[in-house]
């Protein structure tokens, strides 16, 4: 990436800070504090790139949602991805179809068994909640047809799925279906 020249220490050092302060996760954690111990005490050009690009590259939302790699950093799925995301996802449903309506209808989610599916499941339902939003999350797995079914039948402003379907273990992802 040519954009990770210019990223210096300091504002590599803030972003890790960030990220560091939002995940829940204390693997994940771990895993930013040996980076940043890296960071201050190597000259490492190939490690820093890589540490670079995983703290200035960002999930970018496809035809079927996100889906990545489950790790650390903002290119993966992870708690603070996951919740960026769905932040973005409320303001978005409130500027479509007002906070009212987003408010009265409210949003189901539902999740997978894949790993962290039902952590990032509640880490959605968690922004909705903050903002008074009623939120439908599923108790258990359901498949994804499940959750298609209840954002009508709820007639909920839109659902969130949090799955990979067919695709490594490794990986998860994050559907989003309209109302």
């Amino acid at each position: 990436m040519e954009d990770c020249v210019t990223v210096g220490d300091e504002e590599l050092l803030q972003l890790m800070n960030n990220y560091e302060e939002n995940e829940h996760n204390l693997e994940l954690k771990q895993i930013v504090k040996s980076w940043k111990q890296e960071i201050l005490s190597s000259n490492n050009p190939e490690r820093r790139k890589y540490v670079v690009e995983r703290m200035t590259n960002s999930l970018k939302f496809g035809t079927a949602g996100l889906r990545a790699e489950m790790g650390v950093g903002y290119d993966r799925m992870n708690s603070v991805t996951v919740m960026q995301t769905t932040q973005g996802v409320l303001r978005y449903l409130q500027k479509c179809f007002g906070h009212q309506h987003v408010m009265r209808s409210g949003i189901v989610i539902a999740y997978d068994a894949r790993h962290n599916s039902s952590l990032f499941a509640v880490v959605s339902a968690s922004v909705f909640v903050s903002e008074n939003i009623p939120v439908y999350l599923f108790s258990e797995t359901v498949p994804t047809p499940l959750l298609a079914f209840s954002v009508r039948h709820l007639e909920c402003v839109a659902g969130i799925m949090i799955t990979a379907s067919h695709n490594p273990r490794s990986d998860n992802g994050y559907k989003l279906y309209w109302s």
